[in-house]
């Protein structure tokens, strides 16, 4: 949100967002492995660990390739991608797709002003004269395995992750993004839970829009949405005023 709101809008770009279709279930688990070791073991050298490549190796297959796991009363062995949950999917994820992000390098045309990736969501800025179904294009032929979906801003606005992007005169603005569906149903007043999660909640949810609010009038809108959300999960008055304070 800081890059972001740190850059210059221009009325000749356009924002757009890229998503990698079930990014964890897709990585090849052994091309994901010799990246991982060939990081580690960069140039020949050993790394600060008291294994050697082969047995380093062989411990990321133990931890990632053909984990068992069992779905209702059947078992099942996962031959290809990373588990949904694993600790190391994540990291073995991501270092896959930075090592992806290398080929970036290649182009010539239709490059990015910006590219911010978290995890399997990526923020572009380009030229309203680029190709973008071409640049989408070249990105799906990265691997056979990996592929791009792409979301353009409307009405100079665009969500990512869980924030709004909105272009105001020659700046990017933020604010809190909320899908359609959501339901704005949280920890109720009245359920058998500690106080102290009550106002932890109160004070969650504030806070959140302290940091993703780029300017006092969105922060004022979200604290009124968030005051009349809160009452409606019943929530007196003076506990939603004293999670705020």
């Amino acid at each position: 949100m800081k890059k972001i709101t740190n850059l210059e809008s221009d009325t000749d770009e356009t924002l757009v967002s890229f998503d990698i279709e079930s990014l964890y279930t897709n990585i090849p688990v052994t091309e994901a492995i010799e990246t991982t070791l060939d990081l580690l073991y960069k140039d020949g050298k050993k790394p600060n660990c008291p294994y050697d490549r082969s047995q380093f190796k062989k411990l990321l297959e133990l931890s990632i390739i053909n984990v068992p796991f069992r779905f209702f009363d059947d078992n099942y062995i996962q031959v290809d991608g990373v588990a949904m949950g694993s600790p190391i999917a994540p990291i073995i994820a991501d270092i896959f797709i930075s090592k992806l992000e290398e080929k970036l390098n290649r182009f010539t045309t239709n490059k990015p002003k910006i590219w911010y990736r978290y995890v399997d969501d990526i923020l572009c800025i380009f030229s309203k004269k680029q190709n973008i179904t071409d640049f989408l294009s070249r990105k799906n032929k990265w691997h056979k395995n990996i592929q791009f979906r792409v979301v353009y801003e409307e009405n100079k606005q665009l969500p990512f992750l869980d924030i709004s992007i909105i272009r105001h005169q020659n700046k990017y603005e933020t604010t809190i993004y909320r899908k359609p569906t959501t339901t704005d149903l949280y920890l109720l007043y009245d359920s058998n839970q500690a106080r102290k999660y009550k106002l932890g909640l109160i004070k969650s949810l504030y806070y959140r829009s302290l940091q993703l609010c780029s300017n006092e009038t969105y922060l004022k809108i979200e604290r009124d949405h968030l005051i009349k959300t809160l009452k409606k999960n019943g929530y007196p008055t003076h506990i939603i005023r004293r999670g705020i304070k």
